[in-house]
């Protein structure tokens, strides 16, 4: 679904008041998901999945967030990274890329959808754990009981939730490895990418929050 903006799922009219429960409740990967009308019945959905790719500036991002989306589960559920300046600017990609760039970026696209199909079919109906190793054990225990300092007080919810995208980040690094396991560079691969995102959040999220938090003060004053 291809959607000019966010504020088509997210506001405050009647039929969006649900949607980030909704949302949040797809995105926790459940058994199974019961959809429908009242009225015409209830469908089943075995194995749900959604995924949500978007765009938006910081300011909305944190001023329009669904009511307790921060604080609570919706927000900690996506990964949140904000785009610095580009180091190089390529206004025509195919006209200023070069044509053996340009190619050469082609055939890497195609391999990389070749490995991805490959990869599906590979781990299709696979069933068990991702054993961790003992080395990327202890670096996750490690970061599991410090997680709370790597993030401002603002977002707690995320910090908390942290814990399972690490997990997740490991798992998807493991398998793009071809592994059946996790091991100490996929748990530290893992648990940067988790330091960006506290980065991110610092930029994107907490000044407009802390803000936000000085003007209630100030008129509660």
């Amino acid at each position: 679904v291809f959607a000019p903006e966010l504020t088509q799922y997210l506001g405050e009219k009647d039929y969006q008041k649900c949607m980030d429960t909704e949302l949040t409740n797809l995105l926790s990967c459940g058994d199974y998901v019961q959809v429908g009308i009242k009225g015409t019945g209830f469908q089943v959905i075995p194995r749900p999945t959604v995924t949500v790719y978007a765009g938006s500036t910081a300011t909305w991002l944190a001023k329009k967030m669904p009511k307790g989306g921060v604080a609570g589960g919706f927000l900690p559920r996506f990964v949140v990274i904000t785009e610095g300046r580009p180091k190089k600017s390529v206004p025509w990609v195919k006209y200023d890329t070069g044509k053996m760039a340009y190619r050469g970026a082609q055939e890497a696209g195609a391999r990389w959808k070749e490995w991805l199909y490959s990869t599906r079919e590979e781990y299709n109906g696979l069933h068990g754990e991702f054993v961790p190793l003992l080395e990327a054990q202890d670096l996750y225990r490690n970061f599991y009981i410090n997680r709370f300092n790597k993030f401002h007080t603002t977002v707690e919810a995320y910090a908390n939730r942290s814990r399972d995208m690490a997990l997740r980040f490991a798992m998807v690094c493991a398998v793009s490895r071809g592994k059946p396991y996790i091991d100490l560079p996929d748990m530290e691969f893992a648990l940067k990418l988790v330091d960006v995102i506290a980065e991110s959040l610092q930029t994107a999220i907490v000044p407009i929050l802390e803000d936000e938090a000085s003007k209630q003060a100030w008129v509660a004053a």
